[in-house]
């Protein structure tokens, strides 16, 4: 397990019927797991779902939405430049434009990693106002970045 792991076990011994075992494996990048098992399909299928909807409400949604829908995004940002780059006069204007068209696919590509996936407390939590607030800036990040390079695009093409 790593530094930003955590699993919750629980195994229950069934009257002759062998073990009824719930693990969650909740991860700070990499997608959260969770493995039910038992002898009792109804019981097995109940606990899990169970179990995802209480995970899926503590879920950061904006974390998940970048991570669902990222991989679309950057491509079109990419796609978006190169239809674009073309009507940029000068080489040096088309080179600022690819470096900040990178910077930006390189911020969304990393940001991805910088928040966790869910987050469940056992206690009152006492969160800065960053982390409280971490999927409204990872927004407004990724739009600001994106307005700079539609300024950049906007900017070249009057020329």
């Amino acid at each position: 397990m790593s530094y930003y792991e955590v699993r919750v076990a629980a195994n229950e011994p069934a009257v002759q019927s062998g073990n009824s075992t719930v693990v969650v494996t909740l991860k700070r990048n990499d997608p959260n797991i969770l493995y039910v098992s038992g002898y009792n399909r109804v019981w097995v299928e109940g606990k899990a779902a169970q179990i995802e909807t209480f995970l899926r409400h503590h879920q950061s949604q904006g974390v998940d939405k970048v991570r669902r829908y990222g991989n679309w995004l950057n491509s079109a940002i990419f796609m978006a430049m190169l239809a674009f780059l073309p009507s940029v006069p000068s080489i040096r204007q088309r080179l600022e434009v690819v470096v900040w068209v990178f910077v930006l696919l390189m911020v969304l590509m990393y940001s991805w990693k910088l928040f966790a996936n869910t987050v469940v407390y056992l206690r009152v939590p006492k969160l800065a106002w960053y982390q409280k607030q971490s999927g409204v800036l990872l927004v407004f990040l990724e739009v600001g970045l994106s307005a700079w390079i539609a300024y950049l695009v906007q900017k070249f093409l009057r020329h």
